[in-house]
């Protein structure tokens, strides 16, 4: 009866993430103004912490994600993930023959990027890693976990292109499958972090969503517009790089190389 409890709460979250998050779509889709337009896009990135509020309401406060433990280690770790693959996709991306601009972004956008990504990563993480990956973990393997998590949070993200959140020179089936693709990369990534002690602590994953966020806005604004379709979120170099340092942790994390969390934890 206890795993069926816990389906029901999973499900609850699932659902009132979506429906929350339709609704700021709507609203978003229909309104004229772009500066209102990005106001009603808070409601979705809303939704997961919203959700997880309300879920661990109807649990009597079962879900324990405890906001004071901060690691160190675990934010560098988060901030070092980001800057590494998209510092090696920036590399090759110059080493293939191709040029960047200068850098033009003012001190006080860069301000308002840490604190609306920062705040946006911590409302999706708190829903997505606080709550539902560790559920799925408790119920089966950490593959189908993250795969789940994975399709699931993609499928959250998609009504953000018509929105005009992402800018694309592909196809919406063809950004489809490829966004699907490195936002599977990310969940297994979490998932493998998760099993670490630094996944002690939600700050991990936040760092790493808020500084991919930060530096995705200010890498764009030094790569020519033909240069998008390398580096962008389905960026061929981009995703090349991030499906094998993906890759290259679920191998370690196979070999023991990665350490596990204590089950006791």
């Amino acid at each position: 009866m206890r795993k069926i409890k816990d389906l029901h709460l999973a499900i609850i979250y699932i659902l009132l993430t979506y429906v929350i998050s339709g609704f700021g779509y709507l609203f978003w889709f229909q309104t004229n103004s772009k500066e209102y337009g990005a106001l009603f896009l808070f409601i979705p990135i809303l939704a997961p912490l919203i959700s997880t509020c309300v879920v661990n309401a109807l649990s009597k406060g079962a879900i324990q994600i405890n906001l004071k433990k901060c690691s160190i280690k675990g934010l560098l770790v988060g901030a070092g993930i980001p800057i590494f693959y998209y510092g090696v996709s920036i590399l090759v991306y110059v080493l293939c023959g191709n040029t960047l601009n200068a850098f033009h972004m003012r001190s006080q956008d860069i301000v308002t990027l840490c604190i609306q990504w920062t705040f946006a990563g911590f409302c999706e993480e708190i829903g997505w890693r606080g709550f539902f990956l560790p559920f799925l973990k408790k119920h089966m393997s950490l593959k189908n976990a993250c795969l789940i998590t994975g399709f699931l949070w993609a499928g959250w993200h998609i009504p953000m292109l018509p929105g005009g959140a992402y800018v694309t020179q592909r196809s919406t089936p063809t950004w489809i499958i490829l966004f699907t693709v490195g936002i599977l990369c990310f969940s297994f990534i979490y998932g493998i972090l998760s099993e670490m002690k630094i996944g002690r602590s939600i700050w991990t994953f936040v760092s790493i969503h808020a500084i991919h966020n930060i530096l995705a806005q200010m890498i764009f604004t030094t790569v020519p517009e033909k240069g998008a379709i390398y580096l962008d979120d389905t960026g061929y170099i981009y995703l090349a790089v991030l499906l094998l340092f993906t890759l290259t942790m679920w191998i370690l994390y196979h070999k023991k190389v990665v350490i596990k969390r204590p089950s006791s934890l």
